[in-house]
């Protein structure tokens, strides 16, 4: 990857592309990939598969780590656990429940509403209410048949 030095440019010339990372400006070759091929191209399905998982996971717990002190890396770890969680097998809802109970543990290692603060609650079933509606309208056909390892 190369960089220049003396002025910035940014977008793609004659199968080059140019950007900005961290103040310094690389140029690399133009990628063969479109959007259209991207969200057509059946080799790309296991992509969009995991861009969805993400795409849900990474609002959730960000909604369940702002109840937390902030610590680094906590919160790339959840989204994580999330997304494996539903590779298994498990909804939204049931992954980010089981979240819920390893981060929030009471004496009984069970979980109760008292144990999260209710607001939390809330914005989590609000969050996960408005993700549900724009995937219920959102055509997702063949993504529960690609064969995936667990």
């Amino acid at each position: 990857m190369a960089t220049l030095s003396s002025f910035y440019i940014s977008g793609t010339y004659g199968g080059l592309t140019f950007y900005v990372v961290n103040g310094r400006q690389l140029v690399r070759s133009k990628t063969s990939i479109s959007k259209k091929r991207f969200f057509t191209d059946p080799a790309f399905a296991k992509q969009r598969q995991y861009s969805n998982w993400l795409k849900m996971a990474s609002p959730v717990a960000s909604c369940i780590y702002q109840q937390r002190k902030p610590q680094k890396g906590l919160q790339q770890r959840m989204t994580g656990l999330l997304i494996t969680w539903m590779k298994q097998g498990a909804t939204l809802a049931e992954a980010a429940q089981r979240l819920v109970q390893l981060l929030f543990p009471n004496k009984n290692n069970t979980t109760t509403a008292t144990t999260i603060p209710p607001h939390a609650f809330a914005s989590i079933q609000k969050l996960y209410g408005s993700i549900s509606k724009k995937l219920a309208t959102t055509s997702v056909a063949g993504y529960n048949t690609i064969p995936l390892r667990i």
